[in-house]
């Protein structure tokens, strides 16, 4: 019994109380520690109002955090959450594989690419980029929600909610996909709503050489498909992705199987455009020289006249606008 007794009392020496200083140290000092640390590693200002975590270790609650965007770039701010939750598997710990899920609350990021290719996020987290000559670009992404589980990296869910803002678009979406990380694969259902085209350059175009005006400000009042992202590859993959206009109307559709190279830059996309004619064209080649071919042409009247010369000079003139939105930021 007496043995029995010492044991209970090493134990509790030599694990649990130990334990129970930890939490509470990182409950005490918790906030200062990690504001220390996020000022060792971001070249930002950066701070977080408030850090706990459980008796167990398997919860940790982050609120307030806050990120600016670095020397270099606009004031203000550059990430934004109202809290983030992670949780921990307690299998973490002794299969040393992640386990798990994340939750972020109210969440705001702003990404700015300079005119060199230097982007905040890039500086701000000291992430290496090469240097070069890009079209400036900024856009906001405002009011999100999202949870990811992991049961390892090859089993990773998630679902995302929130406001998108650049690019002279204006949309709210909603996501939802599963993926392989270690194989960076994931395939992703996402639907946007309400989002407002206004002077966009490939439409504007568009709406130049048509003579209709209306073609400047389009109001798509919903856009539904299916991404699929395997190695440098984004694809429209499992069925095509439509575009409409107010009253369900079909403005537009990439048809399943289009393909981007994030990388190389390489297309290889069926598209078709309903409003205000009904074109068909399949694009190969890359962003910065594409090869366009019309497979379908439907016009009427006045329109014809416009579009004489389609397949020539003016369909580049329609489609060179798209190098400088198709290819992702650094």
């Amino acid at each position: 019994m007496r043995f029995v007794f010492k044991f209970f009392l090493l134990l509790i020496l030599l694990l649990i109380l130990p334990a129970v200083a930890l939490v509470a140290l990182l409950n005490w000092a918790g906030t200062p520690l990690f504001n220390a640390l996020l000022s060792s590693y971001l070249n930002a200002p950066a701070k977080v109002e408030k850090v706990e975590t459980n008796w167990f270790l398997t919860r940790l609650s982050v609120e307030k955090l806050q990120i600016e965007n670095p020397e270099g770039f606009p004031k203000g701010k550059l990430l934004e959450v109202d809290r983030l939750t992670l949780k921990i598997s307690p299998k973490s710990y002794y299969l040393f594989q992640p386990y798990g899920e994340l939750k972020i609350d109210r969440g705001y990021f702003h990404f700015i690419r300079r005119s060199d290719n230097a982007t905040n996020v890039a500086v701000a987290f000291k992430l290496p980029y090469q240097k070069g000559k890009v079209s400036p670009l900024s856009f906001e992404v405002e009011n999100l929600n999202a949870r990811v589980k992991l049961e390892t990296l090859e089993r990773v869910t998630y679902n995302a909610t929130g406001i998108f803002r650049g690019l002279g678009n204006n949309s709210e979406f909603k996501i939802a996909g599963s993926g392989n990380l270690q194989k960076r694969e994931t395939v992703t259902d996402f639907i946007v709503y309400n989002w407002r085209l206004k002077d966009n350059p490939l439409l504007s175009k568009l709406a130049e050489l048509l003579n209709q005006p209306q073609l400047r400000d389009i109001s798509l009042s919903k856009i539904e498909g299916t991404v699929k992202t395997q190695g440098d590859w984004l694809i429209f993959a499992q069925r095509d992705t439509k575009a409409f206009v107010t009253n369900s109307v079909l403005f537009a559709v990439i048809y399943k199987g289009s393909k981007y190279n994030l990388k190389t830059k390489e297309l290889d996309m069926e598209l078709s455009l309903y409003i205000p004619i009904e074109v068909t064209v399949h694009i190969t080649g890359t962003t910065d020289s594409p090869q366009v071919e019309i497979l379908k042409l439907k016009v009427q009247g006045k329109v014809e006249e416009k579009l004489k010369d389609l397949k020539g000079k003016v369909i580049n003139e329609i489609l060179n606008p798209l190098q400088k939105l198709l290819p992702m930021p650094r």
